[in-house]
């Protein structure tokens, strides 16, 4: 499996739980769902846009 697929679904599920945070009022974990969903959501479109994808543990394992 491609890295590109896991930080997708990283920063979705992260999106989605800092979506869950905001509604119901957890501030204190709104920052960490808001840092993990750029990591997923960034690295995915780093690794989709250029040419040298990010190396990563699993990438190496091959």
């Amino acid at each position: 499996m491609e890295t590109r697929w896991l930080l997708l679904g990283f920063g979705l599920l992260f999106g989605s739980l800092l979506v869950v945070h905001l509604s119901r009022g957890n501030h204190l974990l709104v920052p960490h769902a808001v840092v993990l969903t750029i990591f997923g959501l960034g690295g995915f479109w780093w690794n989709t846009t250029r040419d040298d994808p990010i190396r990563t543990r699993f990438s190496r394992s091959r």
